[in-house]
């Protein structure tokens, strides 16, 4: 399914889970495992217009990171803020 970033009210989450499809489908393993990703910056950087538009459509835009194994999620969440900084 491709990702769909459309605002239906005046706050917006934009969640990202992590795309590890060999994991995704595995049994037997912890949230965390299969959640065990790190966006590369470029697939950050794709959802930048995405984000940016969410943002001029609503009164409180999130962006919340749930690739939860180790500390990437908070690696990818710094990085995005850098992004916006710039």
């Amino acid at each position: 399914m491709p990702p769909v970033a459309e605002a239906t009210s005046d706050i917006a989450v934009v969640r990202f889970h992590g795309r590890n499809s060999d994991m995704w489908e595995r049994k037997g393993i912890s949230t965390a495992e299969r959640f065990n990703y790190l966006y590369p910056e470029q697939e950050l950087r794709e959802w930048l217009p995405r984000i940016e538009r969410l943002q001029g459509e609503t009164r409180q835009p999130h962006i919340l990171f749930n690739n939860c194994h180790g500390d990437k999620a908070v690696v990818n969440a710094r990085q995005i803020g850098f992004m916006f900084d710039r």
